[in-house]
């Protein structure tokens, strides 16, 4: 209880008090972290109420630190939480209204450890075995977090939260966001590392997968991914728009690429454990090994669209031993629908 609670307390006793709060749902790997509360009794995600003046993302990495140990490098909000659902009585007696922003995190590092005075237990636990007792606050932000982040499958049984419509045929949708940068005639690379899981070895501009909530907002994921792996921000980086958009099938999944092209006046940039950063010459462009996708894009962005601004989209298809994209410019046609 942080002293503002505990002050408040003094003068309403059990009485219902508004409690603006933030949490987070560590996860990796398709298993979620929940630590077991010691006043209730219940698994719950990580997080606890904001300190007079605290933003709610510093609320959030706070207490994660405090009760978990772990330091979010990047948190990504997906919703906020009120109403009936959320006002809750502790078993001392004390009534709550929470007013709750929650967060994802799968982006972290340190070694879980759970705060002795706050929790009894931290336990990874599957998608599909999350815990029958969650505390009640926290169930709908539960529920929500395994709507947007369980990729795998989800029209799967979540124990006490049974999707709707199980036996509709799902296509997981996955997308992602990279950017071209230029410096004059060079352009900033990544070789991925030779350990990363997908495309090891293999050169890329900066991006990644998009986090659910960017899913209406690729130049919004686009623009964090550029500074988490590079450390450039927005003001750094002039003209950076939308150039292509590439769909193509994967096993059973459709994948999305948003591809922007921009400027900047930096040279110096951020390591990452992703790989390692190189200005490439504009006439060496083409001699890198990029991922079919990529390669057939970058031919024609050089060849054709460098400049024109217009916004390029293809579906990436196999055929004769071959990857190809027939590439359209998009145009709004003008008609309804």
């Amino acid at each position: 209880m942080n002293d503002y609670v505990r002050t408040m307390r003094k003068y309403i006793g059990n009485e219902i008090m508004f409690l603006p709060g933030a949490g987070v749902f560590i996860h990796k790997g398709g298993k979620l972290l929940l630590q077991k509360r010691k006043d209730n009794g219940c698994w719950s995600c990580h997080g606890g109420c904001m300190e007079i003046g605290e933003t709610a993302e510093e609320a959030a990495r706070r207490e994660l630190y405090e009760e978990t140990g772990l330091t979010a490098r990047a948190l990504a909000m997906f919703g906020v939480f009120s109403g009936s659902e959320l006002i809750y009585t502790y078993p001392n007696g004390n009534r709550v209204a929470n007013v709750s922003v929650m967060y994802a995190c799968d982006d972290f590092y340190g070694e879980p450890a759970g705060d002795k005075d706050e929790t009894t237990e931290l336990k990874w636990f599957g998608f599909d075995k999350i815990p029958e007792n969650i505390s009640p606050p926290v169930i709908p932000a539960l529920k929500k977090f395994l709507e947007l982040y369980d990729n795998k499958n989800n029209a799967r049984n979540h124990n006490n939260f049974p999707a709707e419509g199980r036996g509709n045929a799902r296509i997981p949708l996955r997308s992602g966001a990279v950017a071209f940068l230029k410096n004059g005639g060079n352009y900033l690379l990544m070789k991925r590392a030779d350990n990363r899981a997908i495309l090891p070895g293999i050169w890329s501009g900066a991006g990644g997968g998009m986090e659910p909530p960017e899913i209406n907002d690729p130049l919004a994921a686009c623009l964090r991914e550029i500074r988490e792996e590079t450390g450039l921000t927005e003001c750094d980086i002039v003209s950076l728009g939308l150039r292509y958009v590439i769909t193509r099938k994967k096993n059973n999944e459709i994948w999305q690429s948003y591809i922007f092209f921009g400027e900047t006046n930096k040279t110096d940039v951020a390591r990452t454990d992703e790989g390692e950063f190189f200005w490439v010459p504009e006439n060496e462009l083409l001699n890198r090994e990029f991922s079919d996708t990529f390669a057939l894009m970058l031919k024609h962005y050089v060849s054709r669209s460098a400049g024109d601004g217009a916004v390029y989209a293809g579906i990436a298809e196999h055929g004769n031993g071959a990857v190809y994209i027939n590439w359209k410019r998009l145009e709004d046609p003008g008609v309804m629908g």
